[in-house]
């Protein structure tokens, strides 16, 4: 009896473990039960990345990688995966603190919609299709989707649909859903956030008038590089501008130090060219501005001289060259300031730097191997192409590790260059401002050729119909859109982003400022936001240091018509000074007062017009639609700033960790690239 006791009791016992094992299992492994499993997958080697203690796993990552919202290329798509989950994470954790919670009813619910929700970052502004951008920022800014094709013609939801497209994100259906909670959590978070901020009808007619008025102006650009590629520097001029600026070359050359270890054999050569006799071009008529040493010259009245053909006739050439060849390498330096048909290898007396031994890059495969075995102080042949004639002398030679002495006069020259094209760019623009002043501009300078066309009519005819109050808006839309490929620089459209009006971000207040400034009268509004205290910006000032001969450039006026007013402007770049010169300070057929430095280069201006400000019965026709796009455009930027500020400071915290093995990346050898990607970097 005792026996079947044991053996009953042993039997429970067991039964009791058995239990026990089954409960389990399935507490932890039930499908769906956590974020962090990946078809019961667990541990360390599944987080894709950590955001403050919260894990996006395996699951999560195949589908923002393979998300058809994705908008990378290749290993973009990767870091645009990661961007996904940090923005996910970043709400979904906010949400989590405030108390939100997502059923899986809920998350039916919206597959039966056809919404799919994704925290991808929308692309920049550079990847936007041109004249798309709101259309194409609809579509991928929004957290909450639509499942493309997941309803039928007859408007009925497609099971076959759905299920195709949770397979091509390569997970389950279960855990589809799992993610998917996480993500609409998210978007949950974010609308909260967008729906805490609200736009005024005063608000939205001020960023109307602001966008709707519009200047006609001209302008003169006196760009740097222009100047740059007329410098005829001597030798002494560069070792003016090394005596001068020694500190700053050693710097940089300490900055560039990688570039001068372990370098491949190289040669210092100096050349005279001689072109193949052609006849002068003809002179340029017409008024216009130039620069001599930096300076301008507006609108020569007298005629041009005559200028004297280019070149020898190939025979004379040669011969001048073979005398050359058997003289010294003084008489070499002598002759190729004599010489050469260029000016600027005249004034180097011919020193064209440094080349490759391989392949000196000289244009034309016999130089390129005529000068391979020479030897410092050695001579090329006389040397003929269709162009003309060559001789070449190796002034020089260096390979390995390059000291500092080797390398400063090829620095100083690149480094002395951009100094002297900037300052004779800035001498030019105030001289062609003095010259102007009580003109036109385009009585002092030359107008530049538009590229494209209006069919005949000119753009100051397209421009009176553009103001006419009777002119239908949607013959306006066309004659904006002419008017931009009319106006622009060379001819291109360009298509500036958005300014947002004075009273939302600090940083860009005053931007409406001139909101009612254009005109005023019966039905036109002026509302005015008050600037933010910002010092004036200091006087373009030329400097007395002297500049090597620098050949003339001619400025040329380029208008603009009807552009509203950006952060970025054609012409003017981010100037604000420029800009609110243009909207606010100068009047029609006045003079900007200043040289405006502008990115990268000197302008000056002339507003031709400036229309009365749009009227607000006009507005008053769809104004809360205006309201709507205006709160949805603050919106959108508010929550942008709310997840950059998160985002960057848990990146400065070192409390976001990407899984390093999916950011490495090898060249074509095998050879670890270093990483390109950082957190934080779409936001």
């Amino acid at each position: 009896m005792l026996e079947q006791m044991r053996k009953q009791g042993a039997s429970i016992f067991v039964y009791l473990i058995f239990c026990l094992l089954i409960a389990i299992f399935v507490i932890n492994f039930r499908p769906g039960q956590s974020r962090n499993d990946d078809n019961g997958c667990r541990g360390t080697s599944n987080v894709v990345v950590a955001v403050d203690g919260e894990e996006a796993t395996q699951t999560a990552f195949k589908m923002a990688f393979s998300s058809p919202y994705n908008w990378g290329q290749q290993k973009q798509k990767v870091h645009i995966a990661l961007e996904t989950l940090i923005r996910r994470e970043l709400l979904a954790s906010e949400a989590e603190k405030r108390g939100l919670i997502v059923t899986d009813d809920l998350v039916l619910d919206e597959i039966k919609k056809g919404n799919f929700y994704s925290a991808t970052p929308p692309p920049p502004a550079q990847a936007l299709p041109p004249g798309k951008e709101k259309q194409t920022l609809a579509v991928f800014r929004p957290i909450r989707k639509m499942i493309q094709g997941v309803f039928d013609e007859n408007g009925l939801w497609n099971l076959k649909a759905f299920t195709a497209f949770v397979a091509a994100l390569n997970v389950s259906r279960n855990a589809y859903i799992e993610e998917q909670k996480r993500s609409i959590m998210a978007a949950m978070m974010a609308d909260i956030l967008e729906e805490s901020v609200q736009v005024s009808r005063e608000e939205a007619l001020s960023q109307y008038i602001y966008e709707g008025t519009t200047v006609t102006y001209d302008v003169v650009a006196f760009k740097p590089e222009q100047y740059r590629s007329q410098i005829r520097a001597t030798e002494a001029d560069v070792e003016r501008y090394l005596k001068d600026h020694d500190a700053d070359v050693q710097a940089r050359y300490k900055a560039d130090a990688r570039t001068y270890k372990a370098t491949k054999p190289a040669i210092k050569l100096r050349q005279i060219f001689i072109a193949k006799a052609v006849d002068a071009p003809k002179p340029a008529e017409g008024p216009g501005a130039g620069s001599g040493s930096g300076s301008a010259t507006p609108a020569p009245d007298k005629k041009a001289p005559v200028a004297k053909p280019i070149g020898m006739p190939i025979d004379d050439a040669k011969k001048a060259l073979e005398a050359v060849k058997t003289a010294s390498k003084e008489k070499f330096i002598a002759s190729a300031k004599e010489l050469n048909t260029d000016d600027a290898a005249k004034a180097a007396a011919g020193d064209i730097g440094w080349h490759s031994v391989e392949n000196a890059a000289l244009g034309d495969k016999i130089l390129n191997d005529a000068v391979k075995a020479l030897k410092p102080g050695e001579m090329t042949a006389v040397l003929t192409t269709d162009k003309g004639a060559f001789l070449l002398m190796v002034d020089d030679k260096r390979e390995g590790d390059l000291s500092y002495d080797q390398v400063k006069r090829e620095l100083g020259w690149e480094m002395a260059k951009d100094l002297w094209a900037k300052e004779a760019a800035k001498r030019a623009a105030i001289a062609g401002l003095e010259a102007a002043k009580g003109k036109k501009l385009d009585d002092v300078f030359e107008k530049a050729k538009p590229e494209g066309g209006g069919g005949g009519i000119t753009p100051e005819q397209l421009q009176q119909l553009l103001d006419d109050p009777n002119t239908p808006e949607q013959t306006k839309v066309q004659i904006r859109n002419m008017l931009n490929s009319m106006g622009g620089v060379h001819g291109a459209l360009e298509v500036p982003s958005k300014d947002v009006p004075a009273g939302w971000f600090e940083a860009q207040a005053g931007a409406a400022g001139s909101a009612g400034s254009a005109g005023s009268g019966a039905g036109s509004a002026t509302p005015k936001a008050t600037p933010a205290p910002t010092g004036p910006a200091p006087a373009v000032v030329a400097s007395n240091d002297p500049l090597p001969t620098i050949e003339t450039v001619k400025g040329h006026t380029e208008r603009y018509f009807g552009k509203e007013r950006t952060a970025q402007m054609p012409g003017v770049g981010q100037s604000k000074e420029a800009i609110a010169d243009l909207f606010e300070n100068l009047q029609p057929g006045q003079l900007g007062s200043r040289v405006y430095d502008t990115d990268g280069g000197f302008v000056i201006l002339q507003l031709v017009q400036r229309p009365p400000a749009p009227l607000v019965t006009d507005f008053d026709k769809d104004a809360d639609k205006r309201v709507h796009e205006l709160r949805q455009e603050r919106a959108d930027a508010f929550l942008d700033v709310w997840l950059r500020d998160r985002c960057q400071t848990l990146a400065k915290a070192n409390k976001i960790h990407p899984n390093a093995e999916l950011l490495l990346e090898r060249d074509d050898a095998g050879k670890v690239l270093p990483v390109t990607y950082h957190p934080c970097m779409t936001f």
